[in-house]
């Protein structure tokens, strides 16, 4: 084309259209089925995998660096949904009263304590709420901290209000008040691979009758 003096266009067209012909039309349906293949070889391994292509690089992996657990993770702990949304501001506010993590003020550190905690307390900061606020209004009168056979930990404050955080299967049991919808939301987090924690608070010292 350059020689016949053809336009960078229409050099441009051409080569396009030799791109075109020269991909099979059933090439992207033969790259998903075949990712598809992977991913479920890799479920009956327990192997979840959350996007397909990532089989295709795992394929090429030649080692893998884990924690304790067998889990690849990015090691950064955050709140990603809280449910239900319209009462996000509350969950956050009872999750930061039942926290032995403390979180400094922002620019003067990262925290000390357990990471999920801390987590949660980024996430109520968001929302506007401050654990030393809390700490300084309610003070705590007792705690019965996280064991796992319980597999919840519970504080009960100034205020006569006792703030429970644990899995939400131990939680549930416990509670009077159920918002709907809580075991398809439940469903919904579980199946995106998200780790579940739920928040209950009731009136005084006794783990029942909460909400």
């Amino acid at each position: 084309g350059v020689m016949r003096g053809e336009s960078g266009v229409a050099l441009l067209l051409a080569a396009v259209a030799l791109a075109v012909a020269a991909v099979p039309e059933g090439l992207p349906t033969v790259v998903t089925l075949a990712l598809a293949v992977g991913v479920q070889r890799m479920v009956k391994g327990h192997v979840l995998v959350r996007r397909m292509q990532a089989v295709e690089t795992l394929g090429s992996a030649t080692v893998i660096c884990t924690d304790k657990t067998g889990t690849l993770t990015l090691g950064i702990m955050e709140v990603r949904e809280v449910w239900p949304p319209e009462s996000a501001r509350r969950v956050l506010e009872v999750a930061a009263a039942c926290c032995d993590a403390e979180l400094p003020a922002e620019g003067q550190g990262a925290g000390a304590g357990d990471p999920t905690e801390l987590a949660l307390l980024v996430a109520a900061r968001a929302k506007g709420v401050e654990r030393a606020d809390v700490e300084r209004e309610r003070p705590r009168v007792s705690e019965q901290p996280f064991d796992s056979d319980r597999r919840r930990m519970s504080i009960l404050r100034s205020d006569g209000v006792l703030y429970v955080k644990g899995a939400l299967e131990a939680l549930l049991p416990l509670c009077k008040q159920v918002p709907p919808g809580v075991t398809e939301a439940l469903a919904s987090l579980a199946g995106r691979a998200l780790r579940v924690l739920a928040v209950a608070e009731g009136r005084g010292p006794e783990e029942r009758d909460l909400t």
